[in-house]
């Protein structure tokens, strides 16, 4: 079987996400284009379809009835349409750094490795990872696919394992020609080797490498070889897998397979029900985890008595008697507390702008219903590593640069390490994270 069309201009329509500050002019974050009927219906499904809101804009262009155009917004990523064509949003930083992120918030203890030789020059943060996919469901059956008895009911025309009577009751004649078995199967149609072939095949319609399309078309025949069958697998099912010390070698990869299952998205395109793969990530989203695992990271290794979570703090307006809130309740991003206590406040901003006005109204309500003295309003980018800013009442906001433009690491491992000691140097700097008390973590 032949591969994907080469990756050209014709077959990928490039966007970058909405209020990048992008050194190439020719990438914008809206195009107009024109569009087959199959690949308007599958735009029009996705919009809408996600619960943190629409994942781009998509109207029709005023020029002519076949144009549309598309705008980016705060999502980034891929969306596989059913004529072959990929849109492409671009991430406000390097590809690089946003699948570092994506490893180190992925909620695993697995660390993808993602390093710079797994990122070729031209290809996006989705080629890399699925690259990344195709050498660890390799190292996988290198070592052995894991196989494990599975219970099948199925008409046979002998007897295997025990009749099912009920069934045999039910669907067969009194002088049977056919048998109604239940029995115990060894199969390789195991959840997790499904869970790699589903990953893969995602990955394969994301992929506008023809190197990485073949070799995880590869894999893909490895596991239908051994009956391996492709089924719907839940996000729950992946969070309750568990490895015993014979699929330990599968851990890195199921975990790997996790993001792109979690961020498929399969939309009826027609009536021929074309399926359409996206990979698709939310950057405010995204970004408040990073700076909840970098917090999380820092201060709860300061003490065993701080937690850092991010839960409902109170009521915007009030609270009346019998603790009964008015009004909207009060989320940020990152609670800090010690010993049960509330003792800081953060808040993660996914813009190259800097500190806006509205921030600072956010984050003074979170230190006023939290009765806390330290709010901070964390940023990818900033002029200076941190800005403090005092309200009428007294209060003091500082807005603290958790950096991502600009760095430079060989491995998954140095990327962290660089993280946490940038922060951590600029909220000691700022005098929001005590210098005298010593993280165990660099």
């Amino acid at each position: 079987m032949s591969g994907p069309p080469s990756p050209t201009e014709s077959r990928t329509i490039h966007l970058h996400e909405r209020g990048a500050d992008t050194t190439n002019p020719s990438i914008e974050t809206e195009v107009t284009v024109e569009l087959e009927s199959d690949d308007i219906d599958a735009l029009r499904n996705l919009v809408n379809q996600d619960d943190e809101g629409d994942a781009i804009e998509f109207t029709r262009s005023l020029a002519a009835e076949e144009e549309f155009t598309i705008r980016a917004k705060q999502f980034v990523g891929s969306i596989g349409l059913p004529s072959g064509r990929v849109l492409r949003i671009h991430p406000k930083i390097d590809d690089q750094s946003l699948g570092r992120m994506l490893a180190y918030t992925g909620g695993s203890r697995t660390r993808f490795p993602l390093d710079s030789t797994t990122l070729d020059k031209g290809h996006s943060f989705i080629d890399a990872l699925a690259k990344q996919l195709a050498s660890e469901i390799s190292s996988v059956i290198k070592q052995g696919m894991r196989r494990s008895y599975r219970q099948v009911t199925e008409t046979r025309d002998s007897v295997r394992g025990r009749i099912n009577v009920e069934r045999q009751l039910q669907r067969q004649p009194p002088l049977p020609v056919k048998f109604e078995c239940t029995y115990d199967q060894y199969t390789y149609d195991t959840i997790q080797n499904q869970t790699l072939l589903r990953a893969s095949k995602i990955a394969s319609n994301l992929t506008t490498s023809d190197s990485i399309w073949y070799d995880l078309r590869q894999l893909q025949t490895e596991f239908e070889r051994r009956n391996v069958t492709r089924q719907f697998v839940a996000p729950s099912e992946l969070d309750a897998l568990t490895f015993s010390r014979l699929e330990s070698h599968y851990e890195q990869a199921i975990a790997l397979a996790r993001i792109f299952i979690t961020r498929d998205f399969i939309t009826e395109a027609d009536s021929k029900a074309v399926p359409v793969s996206s990979f698709l990530v939310e950057m405010n989203n995204l970004f408040e985890r990073l700076v909840r695992r970098v917090a999380r990271d820092l201060y709860e290794k300061r003490s065993p008595t701080y937690r850092v979570t991010k839960e409902p703090v109170g009521h915007f307006v009030s609270e009346l008697p019998d603790n009964v809130g008015f009004g909207y309740r009060l989320p940020p991003d990152v609670v800090i507390k010690d010993a049960g206590k509330y003792t800081a406040v953060m808040d993660a901003k996914w813009t190259m702008k800097g500190p806006q006005m509205d921030h600072f109204y956010q984050m003074v309500a979170y230190m006023t219903v939290m009765q806390v003295d330290t709010g901070v309003l964390v940023y990818p980018n900033l002029d200076e590593p941190y800005q403090r800013f005092y309200t009428k009442a007294g209060k003091e906001v500082t807005a603290v640069e958790l950096p991502l433009k600009g760095i430079t690491s060989r491995s998954q491992y140095e990327f962290e390490s660089t993280i946490r000691s940038e922060f951590k140097t600029r909220l000691s700097d700022a005098g929001v994270f005590a210098p005298d008390i010593k993280s165990t973590l660099n």
